[in-house]
């Protein structure tokens, strides 16, 4: 999927989200199968299964950090 497809999902999910950085190279450069794992995860936030860490000094700012499993980056 591309990354405008991505946020579009994402914007389904949570309603009115920006997005900045980096994400399009990171989504653009991730395989479906984390791109979907992404999706999952973004899901059990909005339903309260699970809770991210918020930004330390902005509440309203949510960072995600791509750690892939793989030893060739």
């Amino acid at each position: 999927m591309q990354a405008d497809e991505i946020k579009e999902k994402i914007k389904a999910i949570l309603g009115e989200i920006e997005f900045e950085g980096h994400f399009d190279l990171v989504i653009n450069n991730m395989e479906e199968k984390m791109q979907l794992h992404l999706l999952e995860w973004v899901k059990k936030c909005h339903d309260r299964e699970i809770y991210p860490d918020p930004s330390p000094i902005d509440h309203s700012l949510l960072a995600f950090f791509f750690k892939p499993n793989v030893n060739n980056i």
